[in-house]
């Protein structure tokens, strides 16, 4: 019986106070939910804005390389361009797809297209 109460007071405490800690942090009253409903009215113009932003980046710079792959635009002429910059913009672009794609697919897409505007 003596390992019974020590699993007990694990969960209970000598107090009890466990236990009331425990159903404090289960119990989601009114009052909380009114705190946060109200902190999120708040933030909501804010982080609606900054959410649009962030899914905006790659669809944007996805549709601009591919348009102008195609020959829909003109592309900047990368030789021109600072290798410094070129490198910090190579580290960008590298964040927002990955390696992967820079390195394996787009190479790849690149030559496929190419094939297409040949033939």
């Amino acid at each position: 019986m003596n390992w019974l109460t020590s699993i007990l007071g694990f969960f209970t405490g000598k107090s009890g106070e466990k236990i009331v800690d425990m159903a404090d942090e289960a119990v989601f009253t009114s009052q909380e939910k009114a705190d946060i409903d109200t902190k999120q009215m708040g933030e909501t113009l804010a982080n609606t804005s900054i959410d649009i932003f962030n899914r905006l980046v790659r669809p944007v710079v996805t549709f601009w390389l591919i348009g102008g792959l195609s020959g829909c635009w003109k592309l900047p002429n990368t030789a021109q361009v600072d290798p410094v910059w070129f490198q910090i913009f190579m580290i960008v672009i590298t964040f927002w797809f990955g390696g992967r794609v820079l390195l394996k697919d787009l190479p790849q897409a690149v030559g496929a297209i190419l094939k297409m505007r040949k033939g």
